[in-house]
């Protein structure tokens, strides 16, 4: 559908181009303060009443942030992904999982509006313990944890040992 091609392309182009990425990131998270915008998004109400206005606008502000957040992801390798790799005895499947499951945590809690949107945003400025505790509050996400037998807490306490490695580095 045409939605779907939107996104497409605007992940696309957020690929060469972050400052796409960062726009779409403000407006997910209601930060729109951007001087010069890249993109102009413009919320108009749809001639329908069977449509729930809100919820689509919300359903594409998740789509648009989920495939731009992807895209950044595939920019390059984080540090954090780097970091696994270096410093620990992970196999490439745990690594991969960490970093596809921290990729999620990351996303939703953009959405939820708690936190960052980028690995190292949320390692730098977060006290990640104490968003760890916020995010498994919510039932979702706890259910998603025991669903996966807890590989969404591990990730969480992979990414606590990371931000206390980075600490111990820059003192």
């Amino acid at each position: 559908d045409v939605f779907r091609q939107l996104i497409t392309v605007i992940g696309a182009l957020g690929i060469s181009d972050e400052r796409i990425i960062d726009e779409v990131k403000n407006y997910v998270s209601k930060k729109r303060n951007t001087i010069n915008p890249i993109l102009e998004i413009i919320e108009t109400l749809p001639v329908s009443n069977s449509l729930n206005y809100a919820e689509l606008v919300t359903g594409l502000k998740i789509k648009m942030w989920d495939r731009l957040s992807f895209a950044k992801s595939v920019i390059g390798e984080s540090d954090f992904v780097k970091w696994m790799r270096d410093k620990t005895k992970l196999s490439e499947k745990s690594i991969k999982n960490y970093s596809q499951a921290v990729r999620k945590i990351s996303n939703d809690l953009v959405k939820m509006n708690l936190s960052y949107s980028s690995l190292h945003e949320i390692t730098e400025d977060a006290d990640l313990k104490v968003l760890k505790g916020k995010y498994f509050l919510i039932e979702e996400y706890r259910d998603l944890d025991t669903r996966g037998k807890g590989m969404y807490s591990a990730a969480f306490n992979k990414l606590i040992d990371y931000q206390n490695f980075k600490k111990m580095v820059n003192k």
